[in-house]
């Protein structure tokens, strides 16, 4: 066996680059996630979280405050996840695929929000 083939047979999961990946991916979520539980952010979120059709029902039950604390609490868990699948891989493969729906249920704030896609002159 070569020296290349041995460069190229290393799992995914101990490259320098999908670990540096999974940093990203881990500092987003931390950051955003601990900035939801401000009062600032909380009311930043509302509008797109009231005119979601899987979310808006969380706030004929709960404050904004407490919406916005729950959605940064699920994003620091997840990127917590992330981190320990380092050491267990059906964490990180559950906190993955966690991570994929936060940014899937994120980007279709863009559709499900009013006025989001308007011309403005």
């Amino acid at each position: 066996m070569n020296s290349l083939s041995k460069c190229t047979s290393a799992p995914p999961a101990t490259t320098l680059g999908y670990k540096l990946g999974v940093f990203g991916v881990v500092l987003v979520l931390l950051w955003i996630g601990i900035f939801k539980f401000t009062p600032t952010e909380a009311a930043a979120i509302e509008p797109l979280i009231k005119n979601h059709p899987l979310m808006g029902w969380a706030y004929n039950f709960l404050s904004v405050q407490t919406v916005s604390n729950l959605v940064g609490f699920s994003e620091i868990v997840v990127a917590i996840g992330l981190i320990y699948g380092f050491f267990n891989p059906r964490i990180g493969y559950f906190s993955g695929l966690a991570s994929s729906v936060i940014f899937i249920v994120t980007l279709s704030f863009l559709f499900t929000t009013p006025d989001t896609w308007k011309i403005v002159d």
